[in-house]
């Protein structure tokens, strides 16, 4: 197990871009959200995740096996060396023609060819609820990169009740954000893993209510045993 030592995408100077996913590819989708089981790597228990693995061909997704997945401890000090597997994405979302357009677009936005590459779709929820003690942070990992993944894309799908925390791009601590705004739900942003940490502010609460963020983490690789237990 490792992280890749050489990339087969040769990406040039991308660093990152935004684009623009429209609503119907989304709205089927947002109730499977409502669905999603308890992150049981996560003791506070304020992060709702699935996961599931795809072979990217030039005309079509193939589905992979459930497999656990992995980042080093250089890459993730809170589960770095950790075998963790998630629920898959259920079959009703998946065979989806919204979610198959999805991947397609998303694929389409990427700055090399999508044939050849393996694609990772997390659906995760992160959850504000002050009544049962769960004041969901986006990112208690802190600026990391997944590790080894080409292309890392954050798609948000629903805000509720809560004002979203800042997503930040940066190449070093002691450096400006090469990116720094709000996404707002539909803005999916790409970025080159090699060349970039990212990380996202703590949200804020609009009221006591309980309010969730859904996000689309779309990572794609050009190495199936990256990330993954074989």
């Amino acid at each position: 197990m490792g992280d890749r030592t050489a990339a087969k995408v040769d990406l040039g100077a991308f660093v990152f871009s935004t684009h623009r996913v429209p609503d119907e590819l989304l709205a089927p989708l947002r109730p499977s959200w409502d669905r999603l089981p308890v992150d049981p790597y996560l003791a506070e228990g304020y992060r709702r995740r699935r996961f599931s693995r795809f072979a990217v061909h030039a005309d079509r997704l193939e589905a992979l096996p459930v497999r656990p997945i992995y980042q080093t401890a250089e890459h993730n000090h809170l589960w770095g060396d950790v075998h963790r597997t998630f629920e898959p994405i259920e079959d009703e979302v998946l065979g989806h023609p919204a979610f198959g357009a999805l991947c397609d677009h998303y694929l389409a936005c990427l700055p090399c060819p999508r044939d050849g590459l393996f694609l990772r779709a997390h659906q995760i929820r992160i959850v504000h609820d002050h009544e049962f003690g769960l004041d969901g942070v986006p990112d208690p990992e802190g600026p990391h990169r997944e590790g080894g993944r080409l292309i890392v894309g954050i798609l948000p799908v629903t805000i509720v009740g809560l004002t979203p925390g800042t997503p930040r791009l940066i190449r070093t601590a002691d450096q400006p954000p090469v990116f720094d705004r709000v996404l707002e739900p539909g803005e999916l942003l790409l970025m080159n893993d090699d060349d970039v940490l990212h990380t996202t502010e703590p949200f804020a609460s609009v009221d006591d209510r309980p309010a969730h963020r859904d996000i689309f983490l779309l990572t794609v690789t050009d190495d199936e045993a990256v990330g993954t237990v074989l």
